[in-house]
């Protein structure tokens, strides 16, 4: 149909991408928490609808996405290393991991780190570890929904216009 390219991603769901990416700086670039979980909740609305799409086999994976299998690892990596830093996990493997932190837990107070069956975090402070994990997997989502959306030179060009019209308009 003329509402896919041959990767299969509806034009719908591309439309819906473009204009995430054109109200992503509007907000003050999305720095604030309302504009950052608004941000959030876009793109992973983008990726949940992307993945419903792939499981009943709408959808297809990119060559392009396969092709960037090295660099995916590598943010996986980097995903998984900062969600370590904010699962609770007993506290003597805290002190284990990381005395310091332990230490740090001890000095302030935190509930937990003074008894043996506690649980803690390796983040010093877990609020803003949830903030900034949140905010690079949703950053990390865009980058793989860029892989999978823009799979035509006629989307090439249409996220080109798209880019350099909005940063014309917010100039």
């Amino acid at each position: 149909t003329s509402s896919q390219t041959p990767a299969g991603s509806p034009a719908w769901l591309f439309y819906a991408y473009l204009a995430l990416l054109v109200w992503l700086p509007l907000p003050l670039a999305s720095a604030r928490p309302w504009a950052a979980a608004i941000m959030e909740l876009w793109v992973f609305a983008l990726a949940a609808a992307w993945l419903w799409l792939y499981a009943r086999q709408r959808v297809s994976l990119t060559p392009v996405l396969a092709k960037t299998r090295a660099v995916l690892w590598f943010l996986a990596a980097w995903l998984v290393y900062g969600l370590v830093q904010i699962l609770p996990m007993p506290s003597d493997l805290v002190e284990f991991i990381s005395p310091k932190t332990f230490e740090l837990h001890a000095a302030l107070g935190v509930p937990g780190a003074g008894h043996a069956s506690g649980w803690l975090t390796l983040s010093i402070d877990p609020y803003a570890s949830d903030v900034a994990w949140l905010k690079s997997l949703a950053y990390v989502l865009i980058f793989v929904l860029t892989l999978l959306f823009v799979d035509s030179r006629r989307r090439v060009r249409q996220l080109a216009y798209v880019l350099v019209y909005s940063a014309l308009f917010q100039a």
